[in-house]
């Protein structure tokens, strides 16, 4: 079977201009290609994984340089992390390793690095993730960076001068009188009357005995490994005092891992989007704020708080200065780590110890490897699919 009929196959069933958009992206570069095809990673573990991948724990599952971020506490604090737990799930922690290793490298061929710089970032990464775990043996908690900590790391990582706020961001993305959400074809496009009124209605059941009120709902298009999947942007307001919030409302579905990873899983979950929050909820740390599970029409989707474009990882806009792109890189290796370590905890789990071994090993030398052997094949099943996959033709490229 052809790469590009894979991706088709493992994409049937979503929207298909969405779905035609994720193709778009996927076809820009083999970075972006990899962030849209974790099913395409998850098919060659088998082949690709390095000898000994590590304890089974609770890990994000899609791990790379663009899923992190900043979010806000329930105690009002401003944490750095992971931020996309779609795809979360009991696996071996060499399998979230390798894919950030690996993202490194494609994002490197991005920013028209040399090889050896790439595989230097790389260790960077490896390297303070390795130290971040052996530096926590005999500690209990496991650690968060914060707005303000050390250098201001959030800032650095993020790259804006300063964590973006609630109110600014809905000033920005709503009318005059903050009732109506801005509409925009590529990122908050419009529903249809049918499809508003009932996801209004839904969103007004559950935001009532919050003391919320919804004034508008519509669309939202964000990233690209979900795409296709149906989300939403509701804007609601206090019934009691003028308080405004932006919900980011995400059909959650059934992860791959579950698909290509033998690891058991929890059997305590009653649906997918409780799979998304409870995971999250332990591997960040901290509850980020508005943070829940619900169902909408027989379906469970992911609700939080909208989070500010700004407060997204912007990594990207560090390609021509190394020395912050190394900086950077040893934020995310930190922050691979503790996350880590609280999957290692995570329910019944008592894998912190197994964990700290495998760091402390040659494991690390044989997940970069790995990591080049995924870069490699990513580059040629992009091409394959580039070739297939014909965007501007006047025959629908998806069917």
């Amino acid at each position: 079977m052809s790469v590009l009929s894979r991706v088709k196959k493992f994409n049937a069933g979503r929207n298909r201009s969405l779905l035609k958009l994720k193709f778009d992206r996927m076809s820009l570069s083999p970075f972006t290609f990899f962030r849209g095809t974790n099913h395409l990673f998850l098919d060659a573990w088998h082949k690709l994984s390095p000898p000994d991948p590590g304890p089974s724990i609770l890990i994000c599952g899609d791990l790379h340089v663009e899923n992190f971020g900043a979010f806000r506490t329930e105690s009002g604090n401003w944490c750095f992390g992971i931020n996309d737990f779609d795809d979360a799930s009991i696996a071996p922690c060499g399998l979230d390793v390798v894919r950030c290793a690996s993202s490194i490298f494609l994002a490197a061929m991005d920013w028209k690095l040399t090889p050896i710089a790439a595989a230097n970032l790389v260790l960077v990464f490896l390297d303070e993730y390795r130290s971040a775990i052996a530096q926590s043996q005999g500690s209990t908690p496991s650690g968060q960076i914060q707005a303000g900590s050390g250098r201001d790391l959030i800032s650095r990582a993020l790259g804006s001068s300063k964590v973006a706020n609630r109110k600014r961001m809905i000033e920005m993305l709503t009318n005059q009188s903050r009732s109506k959400i801005r509409r925009d074809p590529l990122k908050r496009p419009s529903l249809s009357k049918r499809c508003q009124a009932a996801i209004k209605g839904e969103v007004e059941i559950y935001s009532k005995p919050k003391g919320f009120h919804v004034l508008d709902v519509t669309g939202r298009i964000a990233g690209i490994g979900s795409l296709g999947n149906d989300r939403f942007v509701s804007l609601i307001v206090s019934q009691l005092k003028h308080d405004e919030r932006m919900l980011d409302i995400k059909l959650a579905v059934k992860s791959p891992l579950s698909i290509f990873c033998n690891a058991d899983q929890p059997d305590f979950f009653n649906t997918e989007a409780e799979r998304v929050v409870v995971a999250q909820r332990q591997l960040q740390g901290e509850n980020a704020v508005g943070l829940d599970f619900t169902t909408f029409q027989a379906r469970s989707f992911r609700v939080r708080e909208m989070v500010p474009d700004e407060d997204r990882c912007q990594i990207d806009r560090y390609r021509k200065k190394v020395d912050k792109l190394e900086r950077a890189l040893k934020i995310i290796g930190r922050v691979v780590a503790w996350s880590h370590l609280r999957g290692a905890e995570f329910s019944s789990l008592k894998k912190r110890h197994d964990l700290e071994n495998w760091t402390s090993g040659a494991n690390l030398d044989a997940v970069l490897k790995s990591s080049v052997r995924y870069a490699h094949q990513t580059t040629e099943d992009f091409q394959s699919f580039k070739k297939s996959y014909r965007p501007k033709s006047k025959v629908d490229p998806i069917a």
